[in-house]
C-alpha cells in the first residue's frame, strides 16, 4: 500500500475550513493508502488535533492567537518546529507522495524534502496573495516569490473553487490548476421524509426565519444583511458565530433599531449548528471573498434555500434561481429583493431548498471528493 504524508499547519478543532478538508479526506482514504499527518497543536491552550483511527499523527507546538486564528507567531512557530520533525519523518519513512494543504505556510516545508518525492499543493484562499487582502496572513504577501516556486515544483496544484483557481494561476504564474470542491458528510443531509415534515411546519409560519452562520469578519459583509433587514417586515435573523466585528455589528443593529428582529447567538459548536439550520427557512451570507463556503453546503444539506453574493467560490455552489439566489456584491437593494421573494412565496422557497438538497447529495459529498483526491494521488505517483 502506498504511503502518503499529509502536512497542514491546522487540523480540527484547530483552524478553519482548510483543516476540515484535510481531516475529511484523510478519514475516507485511510483504507486506500497509509497516511501520516504532520500538523500542530495549540500550545497555549494545550489543544491537540482530533485523531483518526488508522492514521498516524505527529504534532508540533504552534503559538496561535486563538483556536480559529493563527497569527504570525503561530505560522512561524509551526515552521520552526515543523522543519525538524518534517526532516526526521522523510528520513525515517519511505513516502510515495506528500500532500501540502496551503502553499504558505505549509508548502514551505517542500524545500526540505527529497526531490524524488512528488508532492501536491492544495490552495485554500488565504495562502494566495491578494485573494482576500484584509484576511491575508502577512507571511503570504511577504513570500510571493517562494509561493511561486512551491507551486511550480508541485506535481499537481488544486484549488477549492474555479474563482480561486483562476486567480491563483494569474498571481502565481502557473497553469492547469485542478479544481476539487469541498464537501459535506452524507449523514448531515436530511432525508426526503425529514424534508416533508419540516415543510409542513415552515408553511405555518408567518415570519420568515433567516439564519447566518459565519465568522464575524469584515469580508463576510454581514453588515449588508443587517441593512437589508431594515427594509423588510415579517422577518427575523439569527447570526451564529464570533469574530472581530461583533461589537461593530451589534452597534449597527442598535443604531438601526433592529434589536427586535436580529439576535446574535455567538459561538455554537458544530454538532449543534445543524439543529439551528433545521429551524430556519433561509440561509444568507453576503460574503465577498470566500474561496468556497462549506457553510452554504451545510445549509443546503438541511433543505434550506441559500442566498450569497456573486463573488468568490460561492458561485460554484449556488445555482441562481434553482437552489437559491446570487446577488450583486455589496448590494443592499438586490439582497432585499431576493429575501423578500422567499418571504412572499413560501412554495418557491421550499422548491429551491429541495433542489439544493439534491445538488448536495449528487455533487458535494465528501465520499466523492475523497475519490477525486485518490485519483489525483494515483496519477501523481504514476508519473
Amino acid at each position: 500500500m502506498k504511503k502518503i504524508l499529509v502536512v497542514n499547519y491546522e487540523f480540527p478543532p484547530i483552524g478553519g475550513g482548510g483543516g476540515r478538508v484535510s481531516f475529511e479526506i484523510a478519514k475516507r482514504l485511510k483504507d486506500d493508502v497509509n497516511i501520516d499527518v504532520l500538523t500542530s497543536h495549540y500550545k497555549q491552550k494545550n489543544i491537540y488535533p482530533e485523531k483518526i483511527d488508522g492514521v498516524r499523527f505527529f504534532t508540533v507546538p504552534s503559538y496561535r492567537v486563538s483556536i480559529n486564528q493563527t497569527g504570525l507567531w503561530g505560522v512561524l512557530s509551526f515552521l520552526f518546529f515543523g522543519a525538524f520533525l518534517f526532516r526526521k519523518l522523510v528520513k525515517d519513512n519511505t513516502y510515495d507522495l506528500i500532500h501540502y494543504y496551503f502553499s504558505v505556510p505549509t508548502g514551505a516545508l517542500s524545500f526540505l524534502q527529497p526531490k524524488d518525492i512528488p508532492y501536491i499543493v492544495s490552495l485554500n484562499g488565504g495562502d494566495v496573495p491578494g485573494y482576500a487582502p484584509r484576511e491575508m496572513p502577512l507571511l503570504a504577501q511577504m513570500t510571493k516569490f517562494l509561493n511561486k516556486k512551491i507551486v511550480k515544483n508541485a506535481r499537481f496544484v488544486t484549488a477549492v473553487s474555479s474563482d480561486l483557481g483562476n486567480f491563483a494561476q494569474k498571481v502565481l504564474d502557473f497553469t492547469d490548476c485542478k479544481i476539487i470542491h469541498n464537501g459535506v458528510a452524507k449523514d448531515l443531509c436530511i432525508s426526503e421524509e425529514e424534508f416533508e415534515k419540516n415543510k409542513a411546519l415552515k408553511l405555518k409560519r408567518k415570519t420568515l426565519s433567516i439564519i447566518c452562520v459565519s465568522r464575524l469578519a469584515y469580508f463576510k459583509r454581514i453588515d449588508i444583511l443587517i441593512r437589508a433587514m431594515a427594509n423588510m417586515d415579517d422577518i427575523e435573523l439569527k447570526i451564529v458565530g464570533e469574530g472581530s466585528q461583533r461589537r461593530e455589528l451589534e452597534k449597527l443593529v442598535s443604531d438601526l433599531r433592529l434589536g427586535d428582529k436580529i439576535s446574535f447567538l455567538g459561538f455554537i459548536h458544530n454538532s449543534e449548528i445543524g439543529g439551528h439550520l433545521m429551524g430556519a427557512d433561509v440561509f444568507v451570507l453576503p460574503s465577498i471573498a470566500d474561496s468556497f463556503g462549506i457553510v452554504f453546503l451545510e445549509a443546503m444539506a438541511k433543505g434550506l434555500p441559500v442566498i450569497g453574493a456573486r463573488a468568490g467560490g460561492v458561485v460554484d455552489i449556488i445555482k441562481d434561481g434553482e437552489s437559491g439566489f446570487l446577488v450583486k456584491p455589496l448590494s443592499v437593494g438586490e439582497l432585499t429583493i431576493a429575501i423578500s421573494r422567499l418571504r412572499d412565496d413560501r412554495d418557491l422557497s421550499l422548491r429551491l431548498g429541495k433542489t439544493g438538497l439534491a445538488i448536495v447529495k449528487n455533487n458535494f459529498l465528501w465520499e466523492s471528493k475523497a475519490n477525486e483526491y485518490l485519483d489525483l494521488y494515483k496519477e501523481a505517483m504514476a508519473q
